[in-house]
Protein backbone atom coordinates (compact mmCIF):
# COMPACT_ATOMS: atom_id res chain seq x y z
CA UNK A 1 0.00 0.00 0.00
CA UNK A 2 0.95 3.36 -0.76
CA UNK A 3 1.19 6.53 1.32
CA UNK A 4 -1.68 8.42 -0.05
CA UNK A 5 -3.79 5.17 -0.31
CA UNK A 6 -3.25 4.71 3.62
CA UNK A 7 -4.03 8.63 4.53
CA UNK A 8 -6.79 8.03 2.69
CA UNK A 9 -7.82 5.06 4.59
CA UNK A 10 -6.79 6.86 8.02
CA UNK A 11 -9.05 9.65 7.31
CA UNK A 12 -12.46 7.48 5.79
CA UNK A 13 -11.86 5.34 9.79
CA UNK A 14 -11.55 8.97 10.91
CA UNK A 15 -14.51 10.74 9.50
CA UNK A 16 -17.27 7.40 9.77
CA UNK A 17 -15.99 6.90 13.37
CA UNK A 18 -14.69 9.98 14.57
CA UNK A 19 -17.59 12.52 13.76
CA UNK A 20 -20.23 10.40 15.22
CA UNK A 21 -18.22 10.04 18.45
CA UNK A 22 -17.50 13.67 18.56
CA UNK A 23 -21.13 14.34 18.14
CA UNK A 24 -22.04 12.05 20.99
CA UNK A 25 -19.17 13.37 22.99
CA UNK A 26 -20.97 16.95 22.68
CA UNK A 27 -24.08 16.15 23.16
CA UNK A 28 -23.36 14.29 26.93
CA UNK A 29 -20.43 16.09 28.12
CA UNK A 30 -20.77 19.48 26.96
CA UNK A 31 -24.59 19.83 26.47
CA UNK A 32 -25.53 19.47 30.28
CA UNK A 33 -22.39 21.30 31.47
CA UNK A 34 -24.13 24.28 28.64
CA UNK A 35 -27.61 24.51 30.48
CA UNK A 36 -26.18 24.81 33.92
CA UNK A 37 -23.93 27.62 33.32
CA UNK A 38 -27.29 29.14 31.17
CA UNK A 39 -29.04 28.49 34.14
CA UNK A 40 -27.47 29.58 36.48
CA UNK A 41 -26.99 32.94 34.61
CA UNK A 42 -30.74 33.00 34.75
CA UNK A 43 -31.18 32.47 37.90
CA UNK A 44 -29.04 35.43 39.06
CA UNK A 45 -31.13 38.08 37.25
CA UNK A 46 -33.90 36.45 39.42
CA UNK A 47 -32.33 36.16 42.65
CA UNK A 48 -31.95 39.73 42.88
CA UNK A 49 -35.64 40.83 41.77
CA UNK A 50 -34.61 41.53 37.86
CA UNK A 51 -36.64 38.64 36.11
CA UNK A 52 -36.37 39.09 32.27
CA UNK A 53 -40.32 38.52 31.96
CA UNK A 54 -42.36 40.05 29.46
CA UNK A 55 -44.18 42.17 32.09
CA UNK A 56 -40.74 43.44 33.91
CA UNK A 57 -39.11 44.26 30.45
CA UNK A 58 -42.49 46.22 29.41
CA UNK A 59 -42.57 48.30 32.62
CA UNK A 60 -38.89 49.02 32.55
CA UNK A 61 -39.61 50.02 28.78
CA UNK A 62 -42.43 52.30 29.66
CA UNK A 63 -40.39 54.29 32.92
CA UNK A 64 -37.74 55.09 30.17
CA UNK A 65 -40.20 56.33 27.30
CA UNK A 66 -42.11 58.51 29.96
CA UNK A 67 -38.31 59.49 31.31
CA UNK A 68 -37.54 60.62 27.77
CA UNK A 69 -40.50 62.68 27.17
CA UNK A 70 -39.95 64.49 30.35
CA UNK A 71 -36.56 64.80 29.56
CA UNK A 72 -37.45 66.53 25.86
CA UNK A 73 -40.32 68.73 27.62
CA UNK A 74 -37.51 70.19 29.88
CA UNK A 75 -35.16 70.84 27.37
CA UNK A 76 -37.17 72.90 25.28
CA UNK A 77 -38.39 74.73 28.38
CA UNK A 78 -34.60 75.63 29.11
CA UNK A 79 -34.45 76.45 25.38
CA UNK A 80 -36.93 78.82 25.80
CA UNK A 81 -35.73 80.11 28.88
CA UNK A 82 -32.56 80.69 27.21
CA UNK A 83 -33.38 82.15 24.54
CA UNK A 84 -35.79 84.57 26.55
CA UNK A 85 -32.84 85.78 28.80
CA UNK A 86 -30.39 86.23 25.98
CA UNK A 87 -33.20 88.81 24.61
CA UNK A 88 -33.57 90.94 27.71
CA UNK A 89 -30.04 90.91 28.36
CA UNK A 90 -28.27 91.82 24.92
CA UNK A 91 -27.37 95.17 24.75
CA UNK A 92 -30.11 95.79 22.08
CA UNK A 93 -33.13 95.15 23.80
CA UNK A 94 -32.42 98.28 25.83
CA UNK A 95 -32.10 100.23 22.85
CA UNK A 96 -35.99 99.13 21.74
Amino acid sequence: MMLGETLVAITAILVVIGLPVGGLVIRFALHPFAKEIAGAIRSQGTERGEGATWEVLDHRLGRIERSLVEQEALTRRMLEVSEFDRQITSPEAGKE
